[in-house]
């Protein structure tokens, strides 16, 4: 899973501000059939989890949090982000000394296979009762005020996206079919939530209406392929829309087991202020 949001602009015409903020997380998961459904239980870390966030209205610093197996490692790696987003986005780095661009390691306090779980039904719903997320990390350097990292929860909340529905209520079979009545509310408000804490606060998401998707589907090599896309250019909140919509499935032929399914998501106002990310499932062995 990764999300990205990013604005500018001024507050009350006068207030200058810009603020960023990354989010990504990423697991290996073991899998086992339980009455035709499957199950998904923690198996390992797949690279560090991570947070990153400007601070401040104009930005005086810039912080990577992140999660991995050893301080040095998440050192490393939270460099590497804050390197590459100050390349990419020099606007969101601009006048920030090195010295306030921060990586912040934490470490995991087990790895137990209950740390992370859910049930996908055959059909491919995850039921949200049966997803848990009990991984813990701490803040591997002294420190007095309390903060995290709420990736996984933010990845507990996305496999929301994997439950809107794919399928023709038919099931006819047919190679070009569409997906009618979308509604992305609850997923993006779940998300949201745990986004940037200041944000929660006086924005909540309310898709203005409904959309359609359109699907291909394609039998290949003894799986079968799904492909749909939307630009439905629906508001959600003032001048922020959902502008796309993709999903790929790759289904095993038969069975319809899930091999892959990976999602994309962009929602942005007219100057491209917003955010996009991407969610991802699929089988590695």
């Amino acid at each position: 899973m990764n999300f990205y949001a990013r604005s500018w602009g001024t507050l009350i015409l006068i207030i200058p501000y810009r603020a960023y903020a990354e989010v990504g997380a990423d697991l290996y998961l073991k899998e086992t059939e339980e009455n035709g459904n499957f199950h998904y239980s923690f198996s390992d870390i797949a690279s560090p989890v991570y947070y990153v966030q400007t601070i401040d209205f104009i930005p005086k610093e810039i912080h990577a949090r992140v999660g991995a197996k050893s301080i040095e490692e998440g050192v490393r790696f939270g460099n590497e982000k804050l390197n590459q987003i100050c390349t990419t986005d020099p606007i969101f780095c601009e006048n920030i000394p090195k010295s306030r661009k921060k990586a912040l390691p934490f470490l995991f306090k087990s790895f137990d296979k209950n740390n992370f779980e859910f049930i996908r039904l055959k059909k491919g719903k995850i039921p949200k009762e049966s997803i848990k997320n009990r991984i813990e990390l701490y803040y591997a350097w002294p420190a007095t005020s309390k903060f995290g990292i709420p990736s996984y929860d933010m990845l507990k909340a996305s496999l929301c996206f994997f439950s809107i529905r794919f399928r023709e209520y038919e099931n006819s079979g047919k190679s070009n079919y569409r997906v009618m009545n979308i509604n992305l509310n609850e997923c993006l408000n779940s998300v949201l939530y745990y986004a940037v804490p200041a944000v929660k606060r006086f924005v909540h998401l309310r898709q203005k209406r409904l959309f359609h998707m359109y699907f291909t589907r394609e039998r290949k090599n003894g799986n079968i392929f799904l492909k749909g896309e939307a630009y439905p250019n629906v508001k959600v909140w003032g001048k922020y829309k959902i502008r796309y919509f993709k999903r790929e499935i790759i289904l095993e032929d038969g069975s319809e087991k899930f091999l892959s399914d990976k999602i994309e998501l962009k929602v942005t106002d007219d100057n491209g202020k917003g955010g996009k990310g991407i969610i991802e499932f699929y089988k590695v062995k």
